[in-house]
């Protein structure tokens, strides 16, 4: 993130034009605009990383591709995701994975731009989730309720942990059965491996 926020703010400073692309996680930064003492090659380049890029754009919204944040708790990167999306091509899918156990602030700032929210809620039950967690659940279920509110049909994938040793199934499908009440109906069920 500190690479991105560097380029961002060298952008905002320096008026170069910069093209960030990213596949999945893995993030690159070409300067597509660059000043130097030999202008010919160095419009060469240019041009060439713009083609470049131009490629890898196509390939992504060709094949729906993006980029996805995860890892660790990337909503607390709102301003930093904000400024990337609104650099990048529009067609691309832009995808969080997150806790949402964050301010609601951060949440907002993002949701104009995320085609898709993949969100871990862990457990439902307040008790489960303080047990696991070691926090409180207050602001998942908020920030739950306001995505119920305002996101897109399909925008939302809830990940529904059987986590041995501090839920079940049944408790799996308790919480299911409270987040289709609240009108979410994209979840991803799974085991948790623990060592």
């Amino acid at each position: 993130m500190r690479y991105i926020n560097q380029q961002l703010h060298l952008r905002r400073q320096i008026g170069k034009a910069v093209a960030i692309v990213g596949i999945s996680a893995s993030l690159l930064s070409v300067p597509a605009c660059a000043g130097g003492k030999k202008p010919v090659k160095q419009a060469t380049k240019a041009k060439n990383a713009i083609r470049s890029e131009q490629k890898k754009e196509m390939v992504i919204g060709a094949t729906g591709g993006g980029v996805t944040f995860g890892g660790g708790e990337p909503l607390l990167h709102s301003s930093t995701i904000a400024d990337f999306c609104r650099l990048c091509p529009t067609q691309w899918n832009i995808n969080v994975e997150t806790s949402l156990n964050v301010p609601r602030r951060h949440l907002a700032e993002v949701m104009p731009y995320v085609h898709r929210f993949i969100i871990d809620v862990k457990d439902m039950n307040p008790k489960t989730y303080q047990r696991y967690t070691g926090r409180s659940n207050r602001s998942v279920l908020a920030n739950l309720a306001w995505l119920a509110r305002y996101a897109k049909p399909g925008q939302v994938v809830v990940r529904l942990p059987n986590i041995p040793q501090f839920n079940t199934p049944a408790d799996v499908a308790r919480s299911r059965r409270q987040l289709e009440d609240m009108g979410f109906t994209l979840f991803d069920c799974f085991d948790y491996l623990l060592p």
